[in-house]
């Protein structure tokens, strides 16, 4: 195991936990939203744009200090034998994956706008055609402990 700064690991595990916490709650606002009525083809994507950078980032973090020594940090911060990171990671990862998927099949990427009136219409997905995103959302967020 390499040498390493608890400094350096402290900050990555904040940011870690920061993002983790970001991941939660911009599902929940999508998944809310979702549930409210009709979501544009434009918040979808970007929901998609930002879960997959959000992915991008913890990856790299996890892999500067590797799994083992992180998850062992946290339970030493978080005083909590049974906590493992990794293990919420692969879940959250699992869970965000299965949604990545869901948006990528089932909310075409193509999703052409239309006019009407003279106005530019962007497509947007009502609550019946998000019922499984927002089930894949429900996922995603229990998976990512509350702040």
């Amino acid at each position: 195991m390499p040498l390493i700064s608890k400094f350096g690991l402290d900050d990555v595990y904040k940011q870690l936990k920061g993002e983790f916490r970001s991941i939660r709650t911009r599902a929940a606002q999508l998944r809310a939203q979702a549930a409210a009525g009709p979501v544009s083809f434009t918040i979808i994507k970007e929901y998609l744009s930002g879960l997959s950078g959000s992915l991008s980032l913890s990856d790299e973090r996890i892999k500067r200090f590797g799994a083992t020594t992180l998850a062992a940090y946290a339970v030493a911060q978080e005083d909590d034998r049974n906590y493992n990171i990794a293990t919420e990671y692969a879940a959250m990862v699992a869970a965000a994956n299965a949604v990545i998927a869901h948006i990528s099949t089932a909310i075409p990427a193509n999703s052409s706008h239309t006019v009407a009136g003279g106005q530019v219409v962007e497509p947007s997905f009502s609550t019946a055609q998000t019922a499984t995103l927002r089930n894949l959302l429900d996922t995603l967020i229990g998976t990512i402990g509350a702040p």
